[in-house]
């Protein structure tokens, strides 16, 4: 039989310990990226050990880009801000902040009349005339259409229809109900998006009514569904609006569809807007703010300085009171003013003083003590006679010979 050869076989020993290999130092690489990447982390939130400088450049470092991106995300957040807004529609501009703009611009298609009030508003004790508004619309099977009001809490809409098949009314406060839930999805699935529903069916040229007060300050929409096949509608709107009190306001702008405002740093100055354009729905009104550089600087400036002020001051701190601790396990100190003689001082090293045990070595009495003294100072004498003996034998060999 031939004999296989080592190169063509997969399952060879040398080939399976290549393997091995390669998947060890596959493991070793990830392992290694491993630790780079959690040495890295912990580096960034300075839990491992650095010096006390490099400890005080990463907090200046956060706290500068914290200031940076808070500041942003603030600035764009008041940047511009939109309203929907239809005819006599008396709507407060809550979005604007009064601490963060020095001033704000509107413009939008319709005309507006906008108020300055120093304090939030009030509603007046006498409502509105009432507004009658007169539509006439068509619908295909399954369609819908929509009007968008403002209306302030108590504000009243009477509907009066007609037309040649059923239908389903629809109100709903809100953008959030109306175009995020109810449009997606109709049968609105775990909401309450609506906050009434009536089903209208006209028989000839009969007309139904039906009326809605408003439970809150709020968008309303009122949707008109066309549950059969096409029809066309005749739809009527009496509103009794409630409405502030435009006495306690001033007047900053009448009759533009444009107009810059100057505002005041008080949080409770509130600026509302009345659209005057006639047979306008939802119009778009976009404000613009002016930013109060001051107070930025102030915000994201002086208080982030004084935090990373602080944050030094914490670091180093803590950095001083670990060497003290080191150093008070290991002090070198000096005995008696003498530089020769030095000690570690030890505070966690207690002595016990005790009288000494003479249970397991008995001391010797007092003639013993005698006794052995007196043989140390015999022997010392007998070795001092026999040094000089042998200097002198050392030194002059030739007057011992003679002698």
């Amino acid at each position: 039989m031939p004999r296989e050869r080592t190169a063509n076989n997969p399952l060879t020993p040398e080939r399976q310990c290549s393997s091995h290999e390669n998947d060890e130092e596959t493991c070793e690489t990830s392992q290694y990226g491993c630790c780079i990447l959690c040495y890295i982390l912990m580096f960034l939130l300075c839990i491992v050990e650095m010096r006390t400088r490099t400890r005080i450049v990463l907090t200046w470092l956060y706290v500068l880009v914290a200031a940076i991106v808070v500041g942003t995300l603030v600035r764009h957040s008041h940047d511009k801000t939109s309203y929907q807004m239809s005819y006599l529609d008396m709507r407060p501009l809550d979005d604007i902040s009064t601490t963060y703009c020095r001033g704000v611009s509107l413009i939008t298609d319709s005309m507006l009349d906008v108020y300055r009030f120093e304090n939030k508003p009030k509603l007046s004790d006498v409502a509105a005339q009432p507004d009658l508004q007169d539509f006439r619309v068509d619908l295909h099977a399954a369609k819908y259409t929509y009007w968008l009001f403002y209306f302030l809490k108590g504000s009243r809409l009477i509907v009066s229809v007609c037309g040649r098949q059923g239908s389903t009314f629809l109100y709903f406060e809100n953008k959030a109900n109306f175009s995020t839930r109810w449009t997606p999805d109709r049968l609105c699935r775990g909401y309450n998006c609506y906050v009434k529903e009536s089903y209208y069916h006209c028989n000839g040229n009969s007309r139904l009514e039906f009326t809605f007060t408003a439970p809150d300050d709020d968008e309303y929409y009122l949707v008109i569904l066309n549950d059969a096949v096409y029809s066309r509608y005749h739809i009527r709107f009496y509103i009794t609006r409630n409405v502030y009190n435009i006495t306690e306001a001033t007047q900053v702008c009448l009759a533009e569809n444009a107009c810059s405002i100057d505002l005041h740093l008080k949080r409770s100055e509130t600026l509302v807007a009345v659209d005057r354009e006639e047979d306008s729905f939802g119009d778009t009104l976009t404000t613009t703010c002016h930013p109060r550089y001051s107070m930025y600087i102030l915000i994201f400036g002086f208080f982030p300085f004084l935090c990373g002020i602080l944050c030094t001051y914490i670091v180093i701190k803590c950095r001083r009171k670990r060497r003290t601790s080191e150093l008070r396990n290991g002090e070198v100190f000096t005995v008696m003013g003498s530089g020769d003689l030095q000690g570690i001082s030890n505070d966690g090293y207690d002595i016990q003083m005790r009288p000494p045990n003479y249970e397991d070595v008995v001391p010797p009495s007092y003639e013993d003590v005698l006794e052995e003294k007196r043989r140390q100072e015999q022997t010392g004498s007998a070795s001092m006679l026999q040094g000089v003996f042998d200097f002198q034998h050392h030194h002059h060999p030739q007057q011992q010979q003679q002698s």
